[in-house]
């Protein structure tokens, strides 16, 4: 429990005729409430955005320095792995999350205060995301908050076609659930054809493929095309 402790000790042997007694200088024990104020919370991101989790610490040692470590679990890993730098992570040299971590740097409050913002969302940053104060060897640690992304993972491409043959436009999306995919005239954004659609599941992972065909393919088809997405929760 918390109080001062102090050790004592008596000599009296063959080397010291006379006993003494020996006594340790006053020791304090504290004990802190290891559990987060706040703890990042799950979410769902979308390709190409961003998304901020944000975690917040009681601090019981008011003046004294202290470290904040993200780290983050992928799927598949059996691990989770520190945050470097500014809160980056890299995998065969190749940085797969742009991490910008945020404290208050602050040592005079009673509370500690982080953020982690991770801009160009891709597959890559779907994961489990936790962070770590630490005082020397004691630490407080959040629960896990897990990233969901839902992403067009393959755009269709730049298709050419012989006049009366057909063209195939293809587009994929990843996520936690399948998609509705439709593709669009970019000039006036309206929806165009009938697309042929498959889901397939790996890992708690949905891959939804959508297939635009055009047959008989003439001057009026050579437009521009975009795909659009649709997730239902």
């Amino acid at each position: 429990s918390a109080a001062t402790y102090k050790c004592r000790g008596t000599q009296y042997d063959d080397f010291c005729s006379t006993q003494r007694k020996f006594e340790s200088e006053d020791v304090v024990l504290t004990i802190i409430a290891a559990v987060p104020k706040v703890n990042p919370a799950d979410a769902t991101a979308y390709g190409g955005g961003s998304h901020t989790f944000s975690c917040k610490f009681p601090n019981p040692f008011v003046g004294q320095s202290y470290e904040i470590v993200w780290s983050f679990k992928g799927a598949g890993d059996a691990s989770a792995k520190p945050m470097i730098g500014n809160g980056d992570v890299y995998v065969d040299g190749e940085r797969i999350i742009d991490g910008t971590i945020a404290q208050d740097h602050t040592t005079s409050s009673g509370e500690i205060s982080t953020t982690l913002q991770i801009a160009n969302i891709n597959n890559d940053v779907g994961g489990e995301y936790l962070c770590t104060v630490k005082w020397g060897t004691i630490f407080i640690k959040s629960s896990a908050a897990t990233l969901t992304v839902r992403t067009i993972s393959e755009p269709p491409k730049i298709t050419n076609v012989a006049k009366g043959g057909e063209a195939k436009f293809t587009c994929k999306t990843t996520g936690d659930a399948k998609s509705t995919i439709t593709f669009h005239n970019a000039a006036g954004d309206a929806e165009v054809g009938t697309v042929a659609q498959s889901d397939a599941t790996n890992s708690g992972v949905v891959t939804t493929t959508g297939i635009l065909t055009i047959s008989n393919a003439q001057d009026a088809n050579s437009l521009d095309y975009y795909s659009k997405a649709t997730c239902g929760d």
